[in-house]
C-alpha cells in the first residue's frame, strides 16, 4: 500500500515449478505495478484480491515463460491499465475477475513463441476501459484454440474482443458473452483464426 515502487514484485531464476500463490490482499496506490514478474517460469495463481489505484499496471506478469498462470476473482479497478500477460508457455486461466475503469488497456495477451497451451478466459467483467486494448486482447502463434465465454465487455475505447494469430489457422471459442457499446469494432479475428 502506497510503496514507492511496486506492490509486489516477484522474480525467480531457478528454473520452472515453483509455486506462487498471492491472495486475498489489498494492493493500492503504490507508484509502480499492483504486481510485477519479469522472466519467470513458475506456476502462478493470483486470486481475491483487490489491486487499485496503481500508477502503472494492476498486474504485469511480462515476459515470464510462466509455466501456468491463473488469475480469478480479483477486483482490478483504477491503475492507469488493467493486466498484460506476456509469453506464457504454460496453460493461461483468466476467470471470475472484475476488470474496470483503467486509462489503457484491460486485458492484454500475448505469445509470439508458438509455446502457448490452453487460452481460457471467461465469466470476466471489463468495462469502462480507455485506450486501443479496452477490452480483451489475444495475439499468439501455435495451434491453441482460446475459449472465450461468458464474459461482459462493455463501455470502453477500443475494441471488445480482439484475437490475433500469424503463423497456422485457429479455431477460437467464442459463445455466451455480452460484448456492447464500445467504441470500435465489438469482435475482431485478424489474420489465421476463424471462430468455431
Amino acid at each position: 500500500h502506497r510503496n514507492f515502487h511496486q506492490g509486489i514484485y516477484v522474480r525467480s531464476k531457478g528454473g520452472e515449478g515453483a509455486l506462487i500463490t498471492i491472495t486475498n490482499n489489498q494492493i493500492l496506490n503504490n507508484l509502480g505495478y499492483g504486481i510485477y514478474s519479469i522472466d519467470d517460469q513458475d506456476h502462478w495463481t493470483i486470486s481475491s484480491n483487490l489491486i487499485a489505484g496503481n500508477k502503472t499496471y494492476g498486474i504485469y506478469l511480462n515476459d515470464s515463460y510462466a509455466a501456468s498462470v491463473t488469475i480469478s476473482s480479483n477486483i482490478i479497478s483504477a491503475n492507469q491499465f488493467g493486466s498484460r500477460f506476456g509469453y506464457i508457455k504454460g496453460n493461461f486461466l483468466m476467470t471470475g475477475n472484475t476488470v474496470t475503469s483503467h486509462q489503457g488497456e484491460a486485458v492484454n495477451y500475448y505469445n509470439w513463441t508458438g509455446q502457448s497451451n490452453q487460452i481460457t478466459i471467461s465469466k470476466n467483467t471489463i468495462s469502462s476501459n480507455k485506450g486501443g486494448i479496452s477490452g480483451i486482447f489475444i495475439e499468439f502463434n501455435g495451434n491453441s484454440n482460446p475459449l472465450v465465454q461468458d464474459n461482459i465487455i462493455t463501455d470502453g475505447v477500443g475494441y471488445g474482443l480482439y484475437i490475433r494469430n500469424d503463423s497456422q489457422t485457429v479455431h477460437p471459442v467464442i459463445r455466451g458473452n455480452v460484448v456492447k457499446n464500445n467504441g470500435n469494432v465489438g469482435i475482431r479475428m485478424v489474420n489465421k483464426v476463424a471462430p468455431n
